[in-house]
């Protein structure tokens, strides 16, 4: 990725004085070219199909619409003789996804609200345009009129309500939202790319499959094949997968987030005795079909969310007083869990889908508790929103949907039984506080974390980063892959298939040639604990070195030979800066204003050349990248000390806050010592060799260490702020979190922690404060 880096940032988030450029790195002239055509393609396909489904439905005699108690199904067209129906799939969803955190008032104080983002919802009718939660914020794009539909006012309250009732707020509660109904939905979410241009829809709705309930009739309906115990179109990757993956592959900055339905334990008639429908046939059968999901609840998710580009979001209860450990969230009885018929994870996340409250439609103020996966989608769709706002807030150009869906996937709290990925949880639940925290530390503390490249065919993209040892390393790797050439179209579980098109393979090696591998699963054992080696199926692999050693690590992404040139996104967590090391860089000296110029990207390092302007006020905290080569200029130099442990480039010196006023010309800025370096004439870099040790703003202890029964924490603060304790196992999973509710006074802080719901191991306290990232090892004995 291209960004012009050596970010110079005030403390305490003063975001708001940077000056970013007007985003750049829109879809290429070949990419929007092909948008057009893709449009219009899927428009004719739709009509034909559409048309050629109400003649063949008028002649059968079959419904068009259909009541499923709470959720209207409506058909689409015709598979094989077998009529497709499209159909939904709905204050404590922001805390479950620690949303609150970074909204208006939160402790982060970066007051997101999706202000200036355009966000679009394809759904099952029209939003109540006049509630008092939306403010003339949301417009109804579509063609058709379908009436109010309680499901879409719902799922547009979730993502975008301003808050007028405090418990229905939204995600992104500024932001501005284009609506649709499900029909056509890829030709106008191409259309809707062009024009607007939308970054992230959600859309909470899929085919009925398997058991289905009909309201109307008071019966069950068997959507399967009438002789298979199974319906195969769960986890098939069929021509409406297909197509998604067109549509997103030549729409990099575009995220589809899906909802993953609620199809598991739809179980049909229990009595034997009792009939049930076959599609919408009108003849009772009383033979038996698997319930959906089996008797195990794997393999029931529907083909439109077996894409692989798409983010797919299952639903867990509420998660009270927010995530503090895997114990503490539970799957709900509905979500559809994966894996897809080539064996690949889904869903990728969770996040609330129980009992949401949110808009209604009786009235202009009537709101409702609604559950499902259609909920719990909104919810990270309202989020991007967010996340989307802060991006841009600190970056000059585009981020790529394949690295927000890594963002949100390798910053998800850990879930379910085992670590790791899961077919149940996916990756994790979202913590939107920590991928926001995440693209804070890649913009501004200096550790580039958020990294985007190509890599051709037969080619090996490689990085090299620093691990101070003191935290676990995980990344994490996304890419946007092209639809495959093949497709499913009505075999139940066919073996062997494989749907990636381009298998690029992510391996970290560290200095004394120890090579660690990705997650993987074992589809044929859906229950079991996720393994490590060569990931085959995925476009998305992590690897996790959950104690690892103090030195330098290379990340490799290897393309085969045979794929075709592939773009890609790697998110970084626990990479550091190298100890003890010092960089240099040329400054201008104006009013009160910093001014670091001319930079560009040269390798896996940041060079002075001739582009590029990052700006921030003169005497506060200066940071910088590390890895910074240095060309001779005429102008003066300052330097600036990398902390290690975790903070990357860090520098706070008291000398920067007696500049005085406006200095004319260029002025020399010494922060170091004169006589602590030489400059090297073949590279231009300055080599120092004396260390200067930086004492912290804060300090941080942890006694008694080794630990049986309880363990305290004593926290000085130079300067009031907000706190983030929290204890990370030798996993990397989060077992304990204290955040403060507001801004903290400076003084002296202790706190207490019961160890007896921790087993015996290593644990890692994690203290972050407005200027600090302290970690200190905790050792907990079995009692």
């Amino acid at each position: 990725m291209k960004k012009y880096l050596i970010s110079i940032a005030l403390i305490g988030f003063a975001l708001a004085l940077l000056l970013p450029a007007p985003l750049s790195a829109q879809e290429t002239p070949q990419q929007r070219s092909y948008l057009q055509t893709f449009a219009e393609r899927q428009h004719k396909q739709y009509r034909a199909r559409h048309d050629e489904a109400l003649r063949l439905a008028e002649q059968l005699g079959i419904p068009t619409v259909i009541d499923l108690g709470g959720r209207i199904a409506v058909l689409d067209h015709f598979h094989k003789g077998r009529p497709i129906y499209i159909a939904p799939d709905n204050l404590n969803s922001l805390i479950s996804v620690s949303a609150d955190q970074v909204k208006t008032g939160g402790i982060t104080a970066l007051n997101l609200t999706g202000n200036g983002q355009t966000l679009a919802i394809w759904d099952g009718g029209e939003v109540r345009l006049t509630h008092q939660e939306f403010g003339g914020r949301v417009t109804w794009e579509d063609d058709t009129n379908p009436g109010n539909s309680q499901h879409s006012t719902h799922v547009a309250g979730t993502m975008i309500a301003a808050g007028v009732d405090a418990s229905a707020q939204g995600f992104s509660s500024m932001a501005t939202l284009r609506a649709y109904d499900s029909s056509d939905d890829l030709s106008e979410m191409a259309n809707a790319i062009l024009d607007f241009p939308i970054r992230v829809s959600n859309h909470s709705y899929g085919i009925l499959g398997g058991w289905e309930w009909d309201n109307t009739a008071s019966m069950w309906r068997w959507y399967g094949d009438a002789s298979e115990a199974e319906d195969w179109v769960f986890g098939a990757y069929d021509d409406m997968a297909q197509d998604l993956d067109d549509l997103t592959y030549n729409a990099p900055y575009y995220l589809v987030v899906r909802s993953a339905g609620n199809d598991r334990n739809d179980t049909g008639p229990t009595d034997p005795t009792v009939g049930h429908f076959h599609g919408n046939g009108g003849t009772l059968f009383f033979d038996n079909h698997n319930p959906d999901g089996g008797t195990t609840g794997f393999d029931c998710l529907d083909p439109r969310k077996n894409a692989k580009n798409p983010l797919i979001v299952g639903a867990v209860a509420d998660v009270t007083g927010g995530y503090s450990s895997p114990a503490n969230v539970t799957m709900s009885g509905f979500s559809s869990w994966g894996p897809t018929d080539d064996g690949r994870i889904k869903p990728d996340v969770s996040a609330n889908g129980v009992g949401l409250y949110s808009c209604d439609i009786a009235a202009d103020d009537d709101y409702d508790n609604l559950s499902g996966t259609s909920m719990a989608s909104p919810s990270v769709a309202g989020s991007v929103g967010m996340l989307l706002e802060h991006w841009e807030n600190l970056n000059s150009e585009l981020i790529r949907a394949a690295s927000m869906k890594g963002l949100l996937i390798n910053t998800a709290d850990e879930t379910g039984p085992n670590p790791g990925p899961d077919y149940m949880f996916g990756w994790g639940l979202v913590n939107v506080r920590s991928a926001a925290r995440l693209i804070t530390t890649d913009a501004i503390d200096g550790c580039q974390q958020i990294i985007e490249g190509t890599v051709e065919p037969d080619e090996t993209y490689t990085y090299e980063f620093h691990n101070s040892g003191e935290m676990p390393l995980q990344i994490t790797l996304v890419w946007h892959d092209p639809p495959s050439p093949d497709v499913n179209s009505g075999d139940i579980d066919p073996a062997g298939v494989n749907y990636l098109v381009n298998d690029l393979d992510l391996r970290i090696e560290f200095e004394d040639g120890t090579v660690f591998f990705p997650w993987i699963l074992d589809p044929a054992n859906p229950a079991n604990a996720a393994t490590t080696g060569d990931n085959t199926r995925d476009n998305v692999e992590q690897i996790l070195i959950s104690a690892p050693d103090s030195g330098l690590y290379e990340i490799r992404v290897v393309s085969p030979a045979g794929a075709s040139t592939q773009d890609f996104s790697l998110i970084l967590q626990g990479n550091d800066a190298i100890e003890n090391r010092y960089i240099s860089n040329a400054v201008l000296l104006e009013d009160t204003l910093f001014t670091a110029r001319n930079l560009v990207e040269f390798g896996p390092n940041v060079m002075i050349g001739d582009t590029g302007i990052v700006q921030a006020i003169g005497g506060h905290c200066v940071r910088l990248l590390p890895g910074v080569d240095i060309v001779p200029v005429e102008s003066g130099m300052f330097r600036a000390y990398i902390q290690k442990g975790g903070l990357c480039a860090y520098y706070d010196d008291a000398a920067g806050a007696d500049l005085g006023g406006p200095v004319s010309g260029l002025s020399v800025l010494d922060l170091g010592n004169d006589s602590a370096g030489s400059q090297s004439a073949e590279n231009g870099q300055e080599e120092i060799s004396e260390e200067v040790e930086l004492e912290p703003a804060s300090i941080f202890q942890v006694f008694p260490n080794p630990a049986t029964d309880r363990v305290f924490f004593r926290i000085e603060l130079q300067e009031a702020g907000a706190v983030d304790l929290v204890v990370y196992d030798e996993m990397g999973r989060s077992v304990h979190q204290m955040r403060s509710d507001g801004y903290t006074p400076a003084g002296t802080l202790n706190y207490e922690l019961s160890l007896s719901q921790l087993d015996a191991g290593m644990y890692y306290c994690v203290l972050s404060t407005e200027r600090d990232r302290l970690v200190e090892k905790l050792v907990v004995l079995r009692r």
